[in-house]
């Protein structure tokens, strides 16, 4: 099970010291496969699951040239998650149930984002080649 940490803006995250987890270059060729609507909480083995993840729009971040897609808000509770259909990029995803059709973030460029691993979020595939910059920050916790 999960712990759900707090993402909320006078919580823990603002509160405590954050050491660097993993820092990542992701590239994103066209026509890559869609990464699913999901929460980070369900794929990094730590407890507590308290983290914060930064991403860095190197050019602009739109729906339309796969950039990271974040419904505002949704961070607030822990959301099942199902197997995904083979042609994403992993294996489980965001239970469809609890996707609403809020209106979506994006990002211009040089621009850094940051999120808690409850945050929902996707990209869809890309049209266009995508290089991203990300990394994932804890908050005293160890490896289940």
């Amino acid at each position: 099970m999960f712990s759900s940490g707090n993402c909320s803006a006078d919580g823990l995250y603002l509160r405590a010291r954050f050491t660097p987890l993993a820092i990542a270059l992701f590239n994103k060729e066209p026509g890559a496969a869609e990464v699913p609507w999901h929460q980070d909480l369900h794929y990094w083995p730590l407890e507590p699951m308290i983290t914060i993840s930064a991403w860095l729009a190197i050019d602009e971040a739109t729906v339309e040239n796969a950039g990271v897609q974040i419904v505002p808000g949704a961070h607030k509770q822990v959301i099942p998650h199902v197997k995904a259909p083979p042609e994403m990029l992993f294996r489980q995803m965001a239970d469809p149930n609890y996707i609403s059709t809020q209106p979506l973030s994006t990002w211009n460029s040089n621009r850094v984002s940051s999120f808690c691993s409850m945050n929902r979020h996707f990209t869809v595939r890309p049209p266009i080649p995508r290089i991203i910059v990300g990394s994932v920050w804890q908050s005293g916790s160890q490896f289940r």
